[in-house]
């Protein structure tokens, strides 16, 4: 399994996966196939060692919204739903 495959199944298994892609011999058919299976970041090394530092924490705090737009969407959905069954009521 190489890295691509890897990606692939880490977003068949969650398709919100932060997925960095970390290599020391990429080249640009790798990034942007990379980027269109899904990864958030894809870095080479040896040129990006400072983006590769803080890419970590950019995939936590990206992963965090997501989770709390969903737990958002999901209590809008629960006070539409509780305030369509009072309008409801006779």
């Amino acid at each position: 399994m190489d890295g691509l495959d890897f990606l692939r199944r880490a977003r068949t298994l969650d398709s919100d996966a932060a997925v960095i892609v970390i290599t020391g011999a990429g080249d640009i058919k790798t990034a942007i196939e990379s980027l269109m299976c899904g990864a958030l970041r894809f870095h080479h090394q040896a040129r990006h060692v400072e983006a590769v530092l803080i890419a970590p924490e950019r995939a936590l705090e990206r992963r965090q919204l997501l989770m709390e737009r969903r737990e958002y969407h999901a209590m809008l959905e629960r006070r539409v739903g509780e305030a369509t069954r009072d309008l409801a009521r006779p």
